[in-house]
């Protein structure tokens, strides 16, 4: 940290300490929603690997039973189920990446590196107290 003592007047204490208190709440709100993105990176790391399972089993289901299906509109409806199966593969699988272990691994560094900057700004903000009461008892001496 460096020298305190260069700080010479309580209204310059009390700016410092109004903007590390404004620093520190946005800091703090941002480890709140780094924690919610992480349970939620989570939550999808387990459920989705399951819904692509499920998917590609009822798609495979789907793609079993076409070629016995005669010309007609449950055949049609059969083609238009195999399509949207496909699509929601591609988009469950687009969605894996974007959950991946890299993804998660870079949510856990944020919520730490923002962890680490309110620990810091504390010590900051103790030490400019403390240097504020100096200057209030040097002033009231």
């Amino acid at each position: 940290m460096s020298n305190i003592s260069i700080i010479t007047t309580v209204e310059d204490c009390n700016t410092i300490l109004a903007e590390a208190g404004q620093i520190k709440s946005s800091l703090e709100y941002k480890v709140l929603s780094d924690g919610r993105k992480l349970l939620d990176y989570q939550t999808q790391a387990t459920q989705l690997p399951t819904a692509l399972t499920e998917t590609e089993i009822e798609l495979a289901s789907y793609v079993a039973q076409l070629p016995s299906l005669p010309e007609g509109k449950r055949r049609q409806a059969s083609l238009l189920q195999i399509n949207n199966l496909e699509n929601d593969i591609r988009a469950f699988r687009s969605k894996m990446a974007r959950y991946g272990p890299m993804s998660y691994g870079a949510r856990s560094r944020d919520l730490a590196y923002n962890a680490a900057c309110i620990t810091a700004i504390d010590e900051v903000i103790t030490a400019v107290t403390a240097r504020r009461t100096e200057i209030e008892t040097a002033a009231a001496a």
